[in-house]
């Protein structure tokens, strides 16, 4: 819901050219953060081992945090200049650009909320990430359903950005809070 919530309230409040041009734009970026996704399921075993040791666990979570940030900010950076290559496939999907690069923009959030959403589970923390879902979910839906008959697909694709970025704030404090109260319980015994 949370990440096809914006298509079908496209195709319920603007013409079908409009959620082409998103459609072919998020095709894209779909393919895009399907990249995390893979890496993040690679470390969750790697976090199970290590979680007892906090400290270990803690470093480890630094470390790729910003492999994940820094391999987000390398694939935006082509994927930016060559979007005009989109002509190359089709004349029809140049409109698609400007979606595209704003849904770009928000790839380094995608990136770290997924790693950040295997800390947590590995933490055993899944309950909190349906709360954080289920209210970013809410809120995306009532921005598009506010913003969509004015701005179209570029409202959808800012809001998509919007929301992942809520997502990650919120799930980088909770990373934060669960590392102090982990460390302080372990100072006690």
């Amino acid at each position: 819901i949370y990440f096809r919530m914006d298509m079908l309230l496209l195709s319920l409040l603007k013409p079908t050219n409009d959620v082409g041009i998103y459609g072919i734009s998020y095709k894209f970026f779909d393919f895009l953060i399907a990249l995390p996704l893979f890496l993040s399921n690679a470390l969750y075993p790697f976090l199970l081992v290590n979680k007892n040791n906090t400290k270990k666990f803690f470093l480890i979570t630094k470390y790729y945090f910003f492999v994940f940030l820094i391999s987000s900010v390398v694939i935006v950076l082509p994927f930016w200049f060559l979007s005009p290559l989109f002509s190359l496939i089709k004349v029809d999907f140049i409109p698609a650009i400007v979606p595209f690069r704003i849904l770009l923009l928000s790839l380094p959030f995608f990136f770290l909320t997924s790693f950040l959403q295997w800390i947590l589970i590995s933490l055993a923390k899944q309950k909190f990430l349906a709360v954080v879902y289920l209210f970013s979910t809410l809120f995306n839906i009532t921005l598009n359903v506010i913003f969509i008959p004015q701005w179209s697909y570029l409202a959808s694709a800012v809001i998509t950005g919007i929301s992942e970025s809520i997502v990650f704030v919120l799930l980088a404090f909770k990373v934060y809070s669960v590392k102090i109260f982990l460390e302080k319980e372990q100072q006690n015994e």
